[in-house]
């Protein structure tokens, strides 16, 4: 099936941060109505005038329906909807313009659920990411469920009622701490007690993110991460995150040392865009540009 996309769009440059990407084809595991499905994207068009054409692979016959699905949401997943055009043309610093003249085209790319953000920003409170990396991988192939395509196992994120045992989540390599954190988060989503998906209809995101902050284990920092992680809102700067800084430092203070503050300050600049440009940043330094 073919989706249509908004100009301008970098598949490969947007792919180029996922695992499953090998430098052509982009291989993105879904649930669609409690199955498990695989969906296999590649470019048929340009940045300028992109389009990209999407496989959908199963175990058995797949309806019209369920492909139609499943291709909506590597739609929305992939932001193919998103008009780049309005950021281009708020910016007003010559750092971020070079930047985005440079990656011009690039996309944030989401998760399918916001309980699959949730629980990777968890996991990687105060840790590396490399190794945050290496413990998400290992609650997706103890718990999630597997899918087999081209000689190679892909695993879609768990469901809720995989994430119920903290001693199994710790056998990740998560603490205690956090592995009762996503234990409790799964099991409030599992009875009905919580439903994260609905954070995508919210009108203001200052709201997501306070509720998201009351549940245990969950501070700002995670909050934010989460809603950066699972849906286009863009008017979110984590401003706690070492990273980020570190990237704002190199562009915008020499590659010195900055405070949350001093980030903040530069972020204010981006207006409502300031998570955006702050990925931008981020790839940016990941390719040396």
């Amino acid at each position: 099936m073919i989706l249509e996309t908004k100009q301008p769009y970098d598949f490969r440059l947007s792919a180029g941060i996922m695992s499953g990407f090998d430098g052509e084809e982009l291989c993105l595991p879904l649930r669609i109505k409690e199955r498990a499905v695989l969906a296999l994207v590649r470019e048929t068009g340009t940045t300028e005038r992109p389009s990209l054409q999407a496989e959908i692979a199963a175990g058995d016959a797949l309806s019209n329906k369920d492909r139609e699905q499943a291709c909506a949401t590597v739609s929305r997943m992939l932001n193919l909807n998103m008009d780049l055009g309005d950021f281009y043309g708020s910016i007003n610093d010559a750092t971020l313009l070079r930047l985005t003249r440079a990656l011009r085209g690039l996309k944030v790319i989401h998760t399918q659920s916001v309980l699959e953000a949730l629980v990777c920003a968890i996991t990687e409170q105060q840790i590396s990411l490399a190794l945050a990396i290496r413990m998400e991988q290992r609650i997706s192939e103890r718990f999630g469920e597997p899918i087999d395509f081209g000689g190679k196992r892909h695993y879609v994120f768990p469901e809720p009622d995989r994430l119920i045992s903290a001693e199994e989540l710790k056998a990740c390599g998560l603490s205690t701490r956090k592995a009762e954190y996503i234990r409790d988060i799964a099991i409030a989503v599992r009875d009905g007690r919580i439903d994260p998906e609905r954070f995508r209809s919210y009108e203001r995101t200052e709201d997501i993110i306070e509720e998201l902050c009351e549940l245990r284990g969950v501070g700002l920092w995670t909050a934010k991460m989460t809603v950066i992680r699972s849906m286009p809102r863009y008017d979110v700067f984590p401003a706690d995150d070492v990273g980020i800084r570190r990237c704002i430092a190199r562009y915008y203070f020499g590659g010195r040392r900055i405070s949350a503050q001093e980030a903040d300050s530069i972020a204010n600049g981006w207006g409502p865009y300031k998570g955006l440009a702050a990925y931008y940043l981020v790839r940016a330094t990941m390719l040396g540009l």
